[in-house]
């Protein structure tokens, strides 16, 4: 599914009558929230290995010893392959 494709979904669920509610909050809220995230342009990179086994993000440095889908520090999504 691309980023399009989910933002159309979450308006969907936005015309939802306030009445639906998933673990006592308004979806309509959590779809106005990913819609926001979708729609956020994040750099988009690879993880460098660094030769003491961990991985560095190539845009805010943050270094972690696992290749996440996204940066934890600064939010870039990262390819599944790492940059050696």
């Amino acid at each position: 599914m691309t980023n399009e494709e989910a933002i159309k979904v979450m308006q969907t669920v936005m015309e939802l009558p306030k009445t639906f509610q998933v673990n006592g909050g308004d979806l309509r809220d959590a779809a106005a929230l990913a819609i926001e995230a979708l729609e956020e342009k994040r750099p988009h990179g690879k993880w460098i290995e660094h030769e003491d086994g961990y991985n560095i993000c190539p845009f805010c440095k943050h270094k972690t010893a696992f290749s996440y889908l996204f940066c934890p520090n600064c939010g870039a999504q990262m390819e599944k392959e790492v940059e050696t």
